[in-house]
């Protein structure tokens, strides 16, 4: 049975009124809020999972196992900083220089709605929590950049309530900024794109929006003075982009 057609519609608008300990728990916290309760209960079921924030983090706790370990190159693609100088948009034509063999999160999102599993043998359980947590992965900026391993090996520190911390820019877009953003704003979904679009254009549209801002928050320099680098808008397109993939691919 394809994953598109397992999934119920019902999808609704609900409030955003609590935070997640890591940046993957929220996030499937924040799609059971947006899902009305008949399709979160069934959904949850081909999962096998009793909650979304624990069906999110699952993918990441399982990718070091010998059974999963070709699926580690599906959570991110290594797009070089260079085409932030390309006044020509991202397409597939470009991505495929990224993405050989289709090795990468963008692709793996439509191959695994389309059951084609890299030759792996998947439960429709496992692809559900897959597309789940790599939907919530090309929605972090950080995901979507090669440079310094996704930001993994820039080290920076970061001057945030009169204290220095040290960490690194991929950790400091995992948990750091939607945490602040979650705490300190109302989030209140809007579309951001046509939704007609089929799932391969709306990812590559996505994926152009979210590499813009990957491109204009890259800092400058290993200092970052939280209160100036932490922008609510990009933090609100990125959640915007993220419940819009939800939308396009649980309510089909």
């Amino acid at each position: 049975m394809k994953l598109t057609l397992i999934i119920m519609s019902g999808i609704c608008l609900a409030s955003v009124s609590s935070y997640g300990f890591k940046g993957h728990s929220f996030l499937g916290s924040l799609a059971e809020k947006y899902l009305d309760t008949n399709t979160s209960i069934k959904i949850k079921e081909i999962m096998q999972e009793n909650s979304f924030e624990k069906a999110s983090v699952w993918a990441d706790s399982i990718k070091r196992q010998s059974k999963y370990s070709w699926t580690k190159e599906l959570h991110y693609i290594d797009i070089d900083r260079v085409e932030c100088e390309n006044p020509v948009p991202l397409s597939y034509s470009v991505l495929d220089k990224y993405c050989k063999g289709e090795i990468c999160n963008v692709y793996a999102i439509q191959n695994f709605l389309s059951n084609m599993t890299y030759n792996y043998e998947l439960s429709e359980a496992e692809k559900l929590k897959f597309v789940l947590h790599f939907i919530q992965d090309f929605n972090q900026p950080f995901h979507l950049i090669g440079d310094f391993r996704g930001g993994n090996d820039y080290k920076v520190s970061v001057l945030k309530d009169e204290r220095n911390k040290t960490t690194n820019l991929h950790f400091l877009w995992d948990t750091d900024m939607p945490e602040y953003y979650i705490k300190n704003y109302n989030y209140n979904y809007t579309i951001q794109h046509d939704n007609s679009m089929n799932l391969r254009d709306l990812l590559l549209n996505i994926l152009n929006t979210n590499f813009k801002i990957a491109c204009k928050v890259f800092p400058e320099n290993h200092y970052i003075i939280f209160a100036e680098y932490f922008k609510e808008e990009y933090m609100k397109t990125l959640f915007d982009n993220y419940i819009t993939l939800l939308f396009k691919v649980f309510n089909s």
